[in-house]
């Protein structure tokens, strides 16, 4: 394989987005979040984030929570 045909750029990182990372990570995701003790819980280190799925989950449940991501 060659370097260009490894390269995640064009059309590919939009697509994965769409329909990739939904089917192998939502499921994931979401059973992470239920397994969460969100009372106990005012901030969360994410490292490694792909596409941001998981992140949205944690957010979305966890609203007294900040984000200090930086914005790239």
């Amino acid at each position: 394989m060659t370097e260009a045909h490894a390269a995640f750029r064009g059309s590919i990182p939009r697509n994965y987005d769409r329909f990739l990372g939904p089917a192998f990570f939502e499921p994931y995701g979401l059973d992470l979040v239920r397994r969460l003790d969100v009372t106990a819980c005012n901030a969360v280190l994410e490292v490694a984030c792909g596409t941001g799925i998981l992140t949205r989950h944690l957010r979305t449940n966890l609203p007294e929570a900040h984000d200090s991501s930086p914005q790239i």
